[in-house]
């Protein structure tokens, strides 16, 4: 570990994967102490219309609580629809993206039609523009969405393999090593979250971070395949089904023999204090690989709606919309409610009254009973009855969410 003197991204290769995995960790612990997380895993769940425990077992249908079951509960989701609204205006047109060359003779005019032909093909078959789109709809939910735009040495088709080393005394067919396959490699492009995003927080701008360490999934024997004099460190990496990591979906247990494993790959900018940059991927207590930064820039770029002040978070004006999504779901639960419990007709009469029903053709019934010359014949008991100022308060909800929102009523197609 790096001690006060030494900056962490500079250390030796034998500190490195502690130092990276010591920042991630100090800035979920932020994200934690900050009530983020929490904040991220309410929007998440409102978005999907879960229920308290990130499950949809009791958030589809109406559920009934209370004492004796007597309440109605239901949930309307205007979250999504208003986030769903505002995502198809944005992104209903593709970016019309133009290459320019810095000359005009023959063959710079032949390489933008090249450029722009290749764009067009990344954009449809690279996954480029679905991991854009991915990473606005989390800027909207969780108030930022980063593009990872990387490089992947072991993807694509395998071009050659590499011949196992012998020993040193050079005598053939004394293996020491299997042959490795060679791949042409791809463009790696994916979209992720701020909680897999980790920054220094305290710079006053996302882009100013002069490092960002971005914690991607990955299958554990991919990666014995490619390390395999690190089998044992990456067989004990942290499993993706950490509940306290995961803000999408709270699992009820944790299975420790998943093939997913998180790795955590840190890029830092060239800087006075590390001159080349660096890049280092780590998987556990493993340092995967380790280098100058094979990059022009950090290949990692931010959607946020806005940037707090002071702060390198993004925020969204959707958090505003939680509370009132929370309050419109009560007060439908008790029109509900209402509705339920009045629906069903009940019988009002005297204990004196002794009543004798009978039935008569067509599904008819005749109702006898002997009076005592004082109550009132039986009859219908008046049940509960929907309450207009309840009605006027669900629409006054709806009213201030979509206007808090920008999203009109006539873009969401009503009147």
């Amino acid at each position: 570990m790096a001690d006060k003197t030494d900056y962490w991204a500079s250390v030796d290769v034998d500190s490195l994967a502690d130092e990276v995995r010591e920042r991630f960790d100090s800035y979920v612990e932020e994200m934690n102490r900050t009530g983020r997380l929490s904040l991220w895993r309410k929007s998440i769940r409102q978005y999907y219309g879960q229920d308290g425990t990130g499950g949809y077992a009791n958030s589809s249908t109406v559920n009934f609580g209370g004492e004796q079951g007597e309440l109605a509960l239901v949930n309307v989701n205007h979250y999504r629809s208003l986030i769903n609204a505002t995502m198809s205006m944005v992104t209903s047109q593709r970016p019309a993206f133009k290459a320019m060359a810095l000359s005009d003779d023959h063959e710079a005019a032949r390489q933008i039609t090249l450029a722009e032909n290749i764009w067009d093909y990344e954009l449809d078959e690279g996954d480029i523009e679905a991991a854009c789109y991915r990473a606005a709809e989390l800027s909207q939910v969780l108030g930022e969405g980063w593009v990872y735009c990387g490089w992947d040495p072991n993807a694509g088709k395998v071009e050659f393999m590499q011949p196992g080393s012998i020993s040193e005394d050079g005598e053939e067919g004394d293996i020491i090593e299997n042959s490795r396959p060679i791949y042409e490699g791809d463009i790696l492009v994916d979209a992720y979250g701020p909680e897999d995003v980790a920054r220094d927080t305290r710079m006053s701008n996302v882009r100013e971070a002069s490092w960002l360490i971005v914690r991607r999934k990955a299958n554990k024997w991919d990666l014995v395949a490619l390390f395999p004099d690190l089998k044992t460190e990456i067989l004990a990496a942290e499993s993706v089904v950490q509940p306290f990591m995961d803000i999408y979906q709270q699992r009820n247990g944790y299975a420790p023999d998943q093939d997913l494993v998180y790795i955590l790959e840190m890029f830092h900018k060239p800087t006075p204090a590390v001159p080349f940059g660096r890049h280092a991927i780590v998987a556990g207590d493993a340092l995967l690989t380790e280098g100058p930064l094979p990059y022009d820039e950090i290949p990692v770029y931010d959607i946020a709606p806005s940037i707090e002040m002071g702060y390198a978070m993004g925020y969204s004006a959707w958090w505003d919309l939680l509370g009132l999504s929370e309050a419109y779901n009560s007060v439908m639960s008790n029109l509900v409610t209402v509705s339920d419990a009045g629906g069903v007709p009940n019988w009002l009469a005297d204990r004196r009254q002794q009543v004798d029903v009978r039935d008569l053709e067509g599904r008819l019934q005749l109702v006898e009973y002997t009076g005592d010359g004082a109550s009132p014949p039986p009859g219908l008991l008046e049940g509960p009855r929907v309450d207009r100022n309840q009605l006027e308060l669900a629409k006054i909800i709806q009213d201030v969410q979509q206007t808090l929102s920008g999203v009109s009523g006539t873009m969401r197609g009503t009147p």
